[in-house]
């Protein structure tokens, strides 16, 4: 999975909802949670200083239909990959937690990127289902379905600024 635990400490995730999904990714993979201005492109997002990333929604990564509450999603959480910063468009943001996988290991699920690597785990946390995303996947699948976008991660890295980009308050 790309991330490492003290067995005392556990590992940190970011923890969000996407479609009515609860969904949670290691924080030393996430750049911020930024605010989707209104009127702004859906499948890129500026970060300031003026690096452009792509942004991909839940339901494209994982091939379910569209949010059924039929609510636009305004913030991104961008992720840092092996191969760029990509973002997810979230509803909200739930919080940080620290979770010892030992103790609760997460289970591989049939979500997989064209080399079968996994795109996300099932972790429960709070006896409720989470899925774990790999960020690494989620710029596999990005590249796969819209190819002029896995570029735009790659420019992103390198365009990024020094300095951390200001945050969206949650």
């Amino acid at each position: 999975m790309g991330v490492t635990e003290s067995e005392n400490h556990g590992i940190r995730l970011m923890l969000v909802r996407a479609h009515g999904c609860r969904i949670c990714v290691a924080l030393d993979a996430v750049e911020g949670i930024f605010d989707l201005g209104p009127g702004a492109d859906p499948s890129t997002l500026t970060l300031p200083g003026g690096a452009r990333i792509p942004v991909v929604d839940f339901a494209d990564v994982t091939g379910v239909g569209a949010d059924p509450a039929g609510d636009e999603q305004r913030h991104v959480m961008v992720l840092r990959s092996v191969n760029g910063l990509v973002g997810l468009r979230v509803d909200a943001c739930l919080g940080v937690r620290s979770v010892s996988l030992a103790r609760t290991p997460p289970m591989p699920t049939r979500l997989t990127d064209a080399n079968g690597s996994p795109l996300c785990f099932l972790l429960m946390l709070d006896g409720r289902p989470h899925l774990m995303l790999e960020p690494r996947g989620l710029v596999t699948r990005l590249c796969r379905s819209a190819p002029n976008h896995g570029d735009g991660a790659v420019a992103a890295r390198e365009a990024a600024p020094e300095s951390a980009p200001e945050r969206a308050a949650p």
